[in-house]
């Protein structure tokens, strides 16, 4: 599996996110900290998340994506668009619910655009277990078959804190 990638452009307020490789828990803080800057970006219109190039994705990285679908529709009443070329990733967002928080094409995203590499922001332990609770709840909020997948991993990283 390729290293972990977190591309990202800003064209006027429409958003590019291409994760590339095995994204996981490493990259939360900085997935979480851009997400949350481009929602508070005033010019903010839409996102497109391609996931083409990703080899894998964790439960983490997956909740992240969808606390973001979600604030998107609460706030702006849009559904971003989510990119998938790879028959595994495609089963796996649709195992989480997600055709309920994106518009889910099974096709080369198309969009273009210079994309810049995230910097890599680390965080601290308690932090970084703060973002994996909230990024589970979300998961869990989205289905009972998620509910039952996580319940186990999240009471036990609840019992941590």
């Amino acid at each position: 599996m390729a290293d972990a990638q977190i591309l990202a452009a800003n064209e006027s307020g429409a958003y590019l996110l291409r994760l590339c490789g095995d994204v996981r828990l490493t990259l939360s803080t900085t997935l979480d900290d851009y997400l949350d800057a481009m929602v508070a970006d005033p010019k903010f219109q839409n996102l497109i998340v391609d996931l083409c190039e990703a080899d894998n994705l964790d439960s983490t990285t997956l909740g992240m994506l969808a606390k973001v679908a979600l604030r998107i529709d609460a706030e702006f009443h849009v559904r971003p668009d989510l990119y998938s070329c790879k028959a595994g990733i495609s089963r796996l967002i649709r195992s989480m619910g997600f055709s309920q928080l994106f518009h889910i094409h099974e096709e080369l995203c198309c969009a273009d655009g210079t994309t810049s590499e995230l910097l890599v922001h680390n965080s601290d332990e308690k932090e970084m277990h703060a973002k994996v609770v909230d990024a589970h709840r979300t998961l869990m909020s989205l289905s009972t078959e998620n509910e039952a997948r996580f319940k186990d991993l999240l009471n036990a990283l609840e019992s941590v804190q």
